[in-house]
């Protein structure tokens, strides 16, 4: 039973990595480990393919992609919201593969819903990734949520818009337990993590 799956440094696989992850996805129940590191493929094709795993999955811990070019800056909303429902994973590793800084509050939020849905995400890898002085701050304001943002992201829209104000307020939530930031060096000194620290549900 297949538990582990590599494939590097593979080039122009253009639509071939995206069936791969459809298949692990559908035909391999105990995968536990997908890297598809320094592989160069169609990203749109790429992205959809994982963010369906995340979805399906209730397997697969960690997911490694280091070093492939231009990924994180295509990671779009569904990525961000499967990932924030995934029961499973443990373990994001997206070093290397581009700037995130535009997804900081996408993250935010997957990490926050992540936490309240009890989901096993506890290590995301940015090495590389963040070339935005405010980006980290925004991170951290996204794990701030409301139940208006959970009905705006998973729930029904209709609902959403008849929310009074008590809705709207944000509770903190973060079940972290590493989150590497080497060589991001344009991080603000005056970033207080320590106020975050102190809130709710941490």
């Amino acid at each position: 039973k297949l538990t582990m799956c590599g494939i590097h440094n593979t080039l122009n696989l253009n639509n071939g990595l995206s069936s791969l992850i459809y298949n692990l996805s559908f035909f391999s129940p105990n995968l536990e480990m997908l890297d598809i590191s320094r592989c160069q493929s169609n990203l749109t094709e790429t992205v959809v393919s994982l963010y369906k795993m995340l979805r399906i999955t209730t397997s697969v811990e960690v997911l490694v992609a280091r070093n492939v070019v231009g990924l994180n800056p295509q990671l779009v909303d569904q990525f961000w919201v499967s990932l924030g429902e995934c029961r499973s994973l443990r373990v994001l590793d997206i070093a290397y593969s581009g700037d995130i800084s535009s997804k900081a509050t996408n993250m935010g939020n997957a990490i926050a819903f992540n936490a309240k849905k009890k989901g096993g995400l506890e290590h995301i890898d940015l090495t590389n990734c963040v070339n935005n002085v405010n980006s980290i701050a925004q991170l951290y304001q996204g794990m701030c949520i409301s139940e208006y943002d959970e009905y705006r992201i998973y729930g029904d829209q209709i609902k959403a818009g008849k929310m009074i104000s008590s809705n709207y307020k944000k509770d903190y939530f973060n079940n972290l337990k590493a989150l590497q930031l080497n060589r991001c060096g344009v991080l603000n000194p005056n970033f207080n993590l320590a106020y975050f620290n102190k809130l709710n549900h941490k």
